[in-house]
């Protein structure tokens, strides 16, 4: 694992620790990627306290950055199932929302919810967590 992994590992496993978040724009800038790098802490220093900024409307998936790094993301479940382990593994997402309605949960994401079977409607919060849960266990 390199310095830059194990840094995003860590503000991953702490995504409410800026410390990290800094250590690892440091690191950005000495690597040469000093954009990335004021970004991030721009926004650890002036962070949003509204509704997280959206970018890339109307492309899928649609994401929500705070304190420089994703934390949200609205897409369809099949987009999240082809593609959510990858996220988890690179930024530290706290909240997936699933933008079609989803009347049967998919099997691979109903195992991780409080409720697994015929439940034919599912809290947002929960399925977020059952979403993230499930990526996780697949890296």
């Amino acid at each position: 694992m390199t310095d830059g992994e194990a840094l995003l590992a860590t503000i991953i496993a702490e995504p409410w620790n800026d410390l990290p978040r800094l250590v690892y724009a440091d690191w950005l800038d000495e690597n040469g990627r000093e954009i990335e790098a004021k970004h991030i802490r721009d926004e650890v220093a002036h962070p949003t306290t509204s509704t997280p900024h959206y970018v890339f409307p109307g492309t899928v998936p649609i994401l929500a950055y705070r304190r420089g790094f994703v934390a949200e993301i609205r897409c369809t479940m099949a987009y999240w199932l082809s593609n959510g382990p990858e996220w988890v593994r690179d930024a530290p997402i706290e909240r997936v929302a699933i933008t079609e309605p989803l009347y049967v949960m998919p099997p691979e994401i109903a195992r991780w919810a409080n409720h697994i079977g015929g439940v034919t409607r599912r809290d947002v919060d929960e399925t977020s967590r059952a979403c993230i849960a499930w990526a996780r266990s697949v890296q």
